[in-house]
């Protein structure tokens, strides 16, 4: 579990990404 909290804090920045991501894609979607 040494990574762990790295795992986490890549996923937390990852998911702000994803976030913006996900509303362009929605968009193309439709």
């Amino acid at each position: 579990m040494a990574g762990h909290s790295q795992f986490k804090n890549i996923m937390h920045k990852k998911g702000r990404a994803d976030a913006k991501r996900a509303k362009v894609f929605t968009k193309l979607g439709r």
